[in-house]
């Protein structure tokens, strides 16, 4: 029977999996399932131990061969498939990520890492090659030569992940892939697929009984007892009519921003996961090139932001920056002509620069630095009595003990009300120039 053709990756339809049918002891896995996922979407699948999510991933997997019903992905209906064309569809259409990692303890990292490819007879050195980057993308590149059982469970996990990636599949089911692992180790977990459904395109299907990991969600299915309660849309991603393959992020109106990202710069210092600052980095190029920008082209800022996350992360050098910047469009380059150019990446890198000098843990030193700095890119008139209000009042924003708002309103000021006696215009830049710094510091 021919399957229509939908925009769905993947269709699920009346599927039903029943244990022991028609016995005493049977038991309804999966009653009456219906779902609809679409290219590139994240789905979490959402509810209480033994409640059936691992039992519907399977099925999209095609472990688990329903009672009835159908999984149709891409098109075909996977449980029409013979045993041979399904190991196909699960080595090359699928990638799988465990809670355990199912690894293989007797061969080395690297090893593990090449096995899918192994099956489709590539050659060693090509399938090394491949793995080493996924190795090195994840920052696990020092480690290909240990043995699973000498590295960390984060380790083993971004071992786990390069593996499912090796055959380039659209679809990547997470069975529980943060379960076994700290809070700091689940953050990199989670920013990794992040970065594979938001930049490598991908289709994420994970299970989780975790109700705060439901923020990375496109769509959440909840289960409960073998049945979908409902099905929560959080963000449409929708194709757009001049371009098929531009796919745009809607978010839908009754989607509360996370708390913590409304309340990062008044309570930075109280966030405990140290690589969150990875997942803000765009946030991060956004904030300090709206702080500097000149006045160019759509494109032109695109194409800078793009180079500027680049520098932000360590990937390219203040040099590699210019050139960017410098080089024409046609070149692929930014179009800037080379003294703006030049301005610039000497502005950013200065921000940058004064960013990684705040030092939480000695904010009076780290305080007199910055008001060093301030008071010679600004010129402000230097006194013992003017000094020493500057810098308790960034002490204090390096505390969190007043708002970005009141440090502010110390600068502005008159000396007779206790303030730096600034123009406000001027307070203005070096609060909001403070900020950004204490943005780029923070997690970074």
């Amino acid at each position: 029977m021919e399957i229509a053709k939908t925009e769905n990756i993947i269709e699920i339809k009346n599927l039903n999996v029943i244990y022991n049918k028609g016995k005493s002891n049977q038991v309804r896995a999966l009653e009456n399932i219906n779902l609809e996922i679409e290219p590139e979407e994240w789905v979490i699948i959402f509810g209480p131990s033994g409640c059936g999510k691992s039992t519907l991933l399977n099925s999209i997997a095609g472990f688990e061969t329903p009672t009835s019903g159908k999984v149709v992905v891409s098109g075909e209906d996977i449980n029409q498939f013979d045993s041979q064309r399904k190991s196909q569809y699960r080595r090359k259409q699928v990638g799988m990520i465990f809670q355990s990692f199912h690894l293989i303890n007797s061969l080395k990292v690297l090893d593990n890492v090449c096995l899918p490819q192994v099956f489709f007879g590539v050659s060693y050195e090509k399938r090394a090659k491949t793995a080493k980057e996924f190795l090195e993308r994840f920052g696990i590149a020092n480690q290909a030569y240990k043995y699973p059982s000498d590295i960390s469970g984060g380790q083993r996990q971004k071992v786990s992940i390069a593996r499912a990636l090796m055959n380039k599949p659209e679809i990547i089911l997470a069975d529980e892939p943060v379960g076994n692992l700290d809070s700091k180790s689940t953050y990199n977990v989670l920013a990794i697929l992040k970065e594979l459904n938001e930049l490598d395109r991908k289709t994420i299907i994970m299970v989780t009984h975790n109700r705060n990991q439901l923020q990375y969600a496109d769509k959440v299915v909840f289960v409960k007892d073998g049945k979908i309660l409902k099905v929560e849309v959080l963000r449409r991603k929708r194709k757009s009519k001049d371009d098929k393959d531009d796919r745009r992020l809607v978010i839908a109106k009754d989607v509360e921003v996370p708390m913590d990202l409304k309340l990062l710069m008044n309570s930075f210092r109280d966030l405990a996961n140290p690589n969150v600052g990875q997942l803000l980095t765009p946030f991060k190029v956004k904030q300090v090139f709206s702080h500097l920008m000149l006045p160019i082209s759509n494109h032109q800022v695109e194409l800078t932001q793009q180079n500027m996350k680049k520098f932000f992360l360590g990937e390219q050098t203040k040099k590699q920056f210019f050139d960017k910047l410098n080089a024409s469009i046609e070149k692929g380059g930014a179009g800037w002509d080379k003294r703006s150019a030049e301005r610039f990446s000497n502005e950013v890198e200065e921000v940058l620069t004064q960013s990684e000098k705040i030092e939480y843990s000695s904010p009076y030193r780290s305080a007199i630095s910055l008001v060093n700095y301030f008071t010679e890119k600004y010129p402000i008139r230097k006194t013992e009595y003017r000094v020493n209000i500057f810098r308790s009042a960034v002490e204090k924003r390096l505390k969190n003990q007043i708002s970005k708002e009141e440090l502010q309103k110390i600068l502005d000021n008159s000396l007779d009300e206790k303030g730096l006696g600034l123009n406000k215009k001027k307070a203005q830049k070096i609060a909001r120039e403070l900020e950004l710094m204490i943005l780029i510091r923070y997690a970074g």
